[in-house]
């Protein structure tokens, strides 16, 4: 019973890291199906701007600091917001929201997620700078 509850756990903790903890409680406790239907949903899609240039001027241990950095931040608004991560995409993100859980908010969730990534992106950038680090700028 205790090797099935840590494997639970591990199993939480690691699709935890893809989806909200609602999404993920829902799946594993087999009241969310994955299958496919018809809805009207939100999707963001963000991208670093310039990022092949500037990863050509960085060393490869920077390039991979910069994005576990970046996607951990914006991984956390996206999370807090109800959305889910579909993939990374080098860069970018593609984000849902209103699937799999409904949310008949969606569409006002992708843009207050949006709205405070781009609030976020200036701590983060003034981080850089006292770093020596060039800025960042996104794009939708």
């Amino acid at each position: 019973m205790v090797k099935g509850l840590k494997e639970m756990e591990f199993i939480k903790e690691t699709f935890g890291r893809f989806v909200s903890p609602e999404v993920a409680n829902e799946v594993l406790k087999g009241k969310l199906s994955l299958g496919t239907e018809s809805r009207v949903i939100s999707v963001l899609f963000v991208d670093i701007k310039g990022f092949t240039r500037l990863s050509e001027k960085l060393a490869a241990r920077q390039v991979v600091d910069l994005l576990n950095r970046y996607f951990s931040l914006m991984g956390r608004i996206v999370f807090k917001h109800g959305g889910i991560i579909n993939k990374f995409i080098g860069d970018a993100m593609l984000i849902v929201f209103g699937t799999p859980l409904e949310q008949p908010d969606h569409a006002k969730r992708a843009i207050s997620t949006s709205r405070e990534m781009m609030e976020e992106l200036k701590s983060f950038n003034e981080e850089r700078r006292k770093k020596g680090e060039s800025e960042i700028n996104i794009s939708y």
